[in-house]
């Protein structure tokens, strides 16, 4: 597990989006789809720890790796050993 989510919410202009999601993601590929406004750029944000949910949480594994930089060459490792 790469990050567990926990019913995180982030409320923007009075609307909560994605309120209740429940979610352990893995090494791999994921997608994030859903109509224009439903807070796909927001989760992606509160995943990246640019934001702070308002409610619930967002917990990343102790083994996480996390690069600002993704053309760092250690990134090719991370990207082999999840596929």
């Amino acid at each position: 597990m790469i990050v567990r989510l926990r019913a995180p919410e982030v409320e923007r202009a009075g609307r909560v989006l994605f309120g209740g999601l429940q979610a352990d993601l893995g090494p791999g590929l994921h997608a994030v789809v859903g109509d224009e406004g439903s807070g796909k750029s927001t989760l992606l944000a509160v995943l990246a720890g640019r934001l702070q949910p308002t409610r619930g949480v967002v917990e990343p594994s102790k083994r996480s790796v996390f690069f600002e930089d993704l053309t760092d060459p250690r990134l090719d490792a991370v990207i082999a050993e999840a596929w």
